[in-house]
C-alpha cells in the first residue's frame, strides 16, 4: 500500500470517526436541557424562584395570551416578549406548560373569552401618517390550571409577567 493510499484511507477513518461522534453526541444531547445568559445583569434569565415553581408544577398550567396583532411602539414589542418568555416557562416546566397567543380584536367570540378569563381591551394611540386614533387594543395573559385561573389583565411592564 502505497503513501498516497494509506493518507486516503486515514482521513476516510478520521471523517467517519468525526461524523459518528457527532452524531453520537448529538442523539444524547437530544433530551438535555442548558441556557446560559451572558448579560451581565441576566436578564434572560429566570430568578430561581420562579425555575423551583416551574420544575415543582403539580398539574399541568394553560396559558392563553390574548394580544392584537399590529400595535405600534412601544406595544409592539411586547406580545414577542410575552413569547419568548412563555417559551422559557415552557422549557423549564418540563411539558407541563401549554400556550397559546390569540388576537381577539373584532371577534365577539374571543372577546368573550378573554373578558371571561379578566382580560379587557384598553385604548391606545394609533398613529398613521397625518392620521391619530383611539383603537382598542388586548395586552392580556390568562393562567388556567384546573379549576383554578388567574390573569394579568394588562401588561404594562413585562416583569410582571415572571
Amino acid at each position: 500500500m502505497t503513501t498516497l493510499t494509506r493518507l486516503k484511507l486515514d482521513n476516510r477513518v478520521r471523517l467517519l470517526a468525526l461524523v459518528g461522534i457527532l452524531i453520537l453526541g448529538n442523539l444524547l444531547a437530544q433530551d438535555a436541557f442548558l441556557r446560559w445568559d451572558l448579560t451581565e445583569d441576566r436578564i434572560y434569565s429566570l430568578s430561581p424562584a420562579t425555575r423551583e415553581i416551574l420544575d415543582n408544577l403539580d398539574s399541568p398550567v394553560e396559558i392563553r395570551a390574548y394580544f392584537t396583532e399590529d400595535l405600534q411602539a412601544p406595544y409592539s414589542q411586547y406580545a414577542a416578549a410575552v413569547k419568548d418568555k412563555l417559551e422559557e416557562y415552557k422549557a423549564y416546566a418540563g411539558g407541563k406548560i401549554r400556550f397559546e397567543f390569540k388576537d381577539p380584536t373584532g371577534d365577539e367570540a374571543l372577546e368573550e373569552e378573554a373578558r371571561r378569563f379578566g382580560v379587557m381591551d384598553v385604548q391606545v394611540d394609533y398613529r398613521d401618517r397625518d392620521q391619530r386614533e383611539i383603537r382598542r387594543a388586548y395586552m392580556g395573559v390568562a393562567f388556567v390550571s384546573g379549576e383554578a385561573q388567574t390573569s394579568l389583565p394588562l401588561l404594562r411592564q413585562l416583569s410582571s409577567l415572571e
